[in-house]
């Protein structure tokens, strides 16, 4: 069969490793964001107010990125 690792749903290039890491970084932030005020009573208001838009953008990376 051989090597297969670079084959499949992503295509042939590295462009899907590319979204792939972009998609992790923006996840990474989101959970890095809640992880750090999960000990405050109240977290920042424009801390807090970038983990709802970071999640759309990562949604639209998902869904939308060719």
């Amino acid at each position: 069969m051989g090597d297969l690792s670079c084959y499949g749903a992503l295509g042939k290039g590295g462009a899907g490793d590319v979204r792939i890491g972009v998609k992790l970084a923006v996840l990474v932030v989101v959970l890095g964001l809640g992880y750090v005020k999960r000990d405050d009573e109240k977290a920042q208001k424009p801390l807090f107010g970038l983990v709802g838009p970071l999640t759309v953008v990562n949604i639209f990376i998902a869904v939308l990125w060719t």
